[in-house]
């Protein structure tokens, strides 16, 4: 889109940029340059005109767009195939459907607000303006168990994408979500399709849901979710976050595969609060408790059990005991 390209002349251009210069470099009329101008003030810009100098590019407002995006985006990371929404009623249920329409590996699907988010076992997830949503199509080329540990090392990445913009490292809780102060912060929800013959990973979406400016919470939430305001900790723009976020998901996705699979297994242990704790597991009408010790080589929890057994739990719900 026009409006894009003038957004990227100006970055590029420091100072001040002609319109005449804009003209000539995007071959265009000066009246289709000043609606683009105006397009921008639309969206929040601030574009001032300079009599006789130009355009210049003042402060980046916080709009989540696909140029703001992929201008934080290292022109090395391959998840740039960007759609971006104000709302949307689940990022996850359109990248799912964008993947069983052929989009490529690399498919990104982001918005501001959620009217239908959801969680893991089909529960809800709050998802107002103020946050930050996404879903990343992957197409690895691989069986499933290689993927196991994908969840925790997306975790991983995102402490690593807020630790840099803030100066704050959030930490996990088995299997899915970040904590601040102990408060959830983010969830992670990790789907895949397998085709039926071969047991083949067909796609994974890693859907993604961060607590950024939301100043309140549902009555059933306050005291057990937060946001980075809420936190007290610096709030970044989304766009810069989105793409620190992608930046370091496709580090976490390649560590599925080679020799860095261990050191991200031993930083995921270093950031698990849920390493040491009392917890319980439910499965069905099963009830068990135990203390979690650890996670295995699949990151699934080391579960020291009341028997005295230590069993690798993957399924089931685990949650942190009440003293």
């Amino acid at each position: 889109m026009l409006k894009d390209q003038v957004l990227e002349a100006l970055r590029a251009g420091g100072q001040c940029v002609s319109g005449q210069d804009l003209c000539r470099r995007l071959g265009v009329t000066r009246a289709a340059v000043w609606k683009a101008i105006q397009a921008l003030r639309e969206e929040g810009y601030l574009v001032r005109s300079l009599p006789g100098r130009g355009y210049r590019l003042g402060d980046l407002p916080d709009v989540l767009n696909s140029a703001e995006i992929l201008a934080e985006l290292p022109a090395s990371c391959r998840l740039r195939e960007l759609h971006c929404f104000a709302s949307l009623p689940s990022t996850n249920d359109l990248a799912r459907k964008l993947a069983i329409d052929g989009a490529p590996h690399g498919t990104v699907v982001v918005s501001g607000s959620q009217t239908a988010g959801r969680g893991r076992m089909g529960r809800s997830f709050f998802s107002p303006e103020g946050g930050l949503y996404l879903s990343v199509l992957l197409r690895p080329q691989t069986y499933p168990e290689t993927l196991l540990p994908l969840t925790a090392f997306t975790a991983v990445a995102i402490c690593d994408a807020v630790q840099r913009l803030t100066g704050v490292r959030p930490r996990a809780k088995w299997p899915n979500d970040l904590l601040i102060s102990g408060k959830k912060l983010c969830g992670v929800l990790t789907e895949a399709s397998i085709e039926a013959e071969s047991g083949a990973v067909r796609h994974v979406v890693v859907g993604i849901g961060l607590n950024l400016s939301q100043s309140t919470f549902p009555p059933e939430l306050e005291g057990v979710a937060t946001s980075l305001l809420l936190s007290g900790v610096p709030v970044p723009r989304r766009a810069s976050l989105c793409a620190s976020i992608l930046e370091h998901l496709e580090m976490a996705l390649r560590a599925c595969f080679d020799e860095s699979r261990g050191v991200y297994l031993s930083r995921y242990l270093d950031d698990c609060a849920t390493i040491g704790q009392a917890v319980t597991q439910t499965r069905g009408d099963t009830v068990r408790r135990g203390v979690a010790e650890s996670v295995d080589s699949s990151a699934a929890l080391l579960v020291r059990f009341d028997d005295g057994s230590l069993e690798a739990v993957n399924s089931g719900e685990v949650t942190l005991s009440r003293p």
